[in-house]
């Protein structure tokens, strides 16, 4: 008897974890990829779920705990185990490292059919007196025993959610931004967290002249403090250095517009 497991994680919490704006796609292709490869093999499938609630977890200046609750909506028992890493990014890249910083209990459970499950989350460290800290907390399924003959298919969440624990300082949230043309013709846009706390950019879009819509794209993007992050877009009209049009963000710090020139 031959078990395949498939790692798979919910658009949703991809919205939530700073993947790129392509990943709907590639999730396609797995799931794709997986029906195909059981209609092949004959393969019998046992896919599980589970919910988390709050996605984000937020450490205010005085707050030392944190709750997530889980739930098991299906009909079959679900081992989780847990992790948490520490989050910094470099060159536009999420990094991960092991740290001690956080204490998650319970740190592996069995969560029961139709069940939920509360997990606490401890702050083991003072916080930082300027910059916001960032974690993330990975809630995965632990592959159990496959039933029956042939090959079976498992498909297994990871979930990852932000943890992020403000300075001792008020924080500021801050973007700066800066918009090239490149040769190919690509308007490449780049944004610079200069404040203390992180920004998710969850929506771009530009107006050039007689508000003619140049660029309209929804997107999850983390940038913590004093990161910087570029993207690049074939703008939907034609443009030449510089030419000014305005440039519109949404963020979870609120909605906000900023002219801009193109630079070549």
């Amino acid at each position: 008897m031959l078990v395949l497991t498939c790692y798979l994680e919910p658009l949703l919490y991809y919205l939530e974890t700073s993947m790129p704006a392509p990943q709907p796609t590639l999730l396609r292709q797995l799931l794709l990829g997986t029906a195909a490869l059981m209609a092949g093999l004959h393969m019998t499938a046992r896919a599980a779920t589970f919910n988390v609630a709050p996605v984000r977890l937020e450490f205010a200046q005085q707050a030392r705990t944190a709750a997530i609750t889980l739930s098991n909506p299906s009909d079959q028992p679900l081992v989780i185990k847990l992790e948490v890493v520490a989050w910094t990014q470099q060159d536009g890249q999420d990094i991960y490292t092991p740290t001690t910083d956080l204490l998650v209990v319970p740190p592996i459970f069995t969560l029961a059919p139709r069940s939920t499950q509360v997990v606490r989350v401890a702050l083991r460290r003072a916080v930082d007196p300027r910059k916001e800290l960032s974690y993330r907390l990975y809630l995965q399924e632990v592959p159990g025993k496959s039933a029956g003959n042939g090959v079976s298919v498992q498909v297994l969440l990871r979930v990852g959610v932000p943890i992020f624990v403000q300075p001792a300082a008020a924080p500021v949230s801050s973007l700066s931004w800066q918009a090239r043309l490149g040769s190919d013709g690509l308007l490449h846009l780049t944004a610079q967290n200069t404040g203390t706390t992180h920004v998710q950019v969850t929506h771009l879009g530009a107006l050039g002249t007689g508000t003619v819509v140049l660029l309209d794209e929804d997107m999850s993007a983390y940038l913590l403090p004093g990161q910087t992050r570029s993207w690049s877009y074939k703008p939907r009209q034609a443009l030449s250095p510089g030419a000014k049009f305005r440039l519109q963000a949404g963020t979870d710090a609120g909605d906000f517009s900023v002219d801009l020139t193109l630079d070549r």
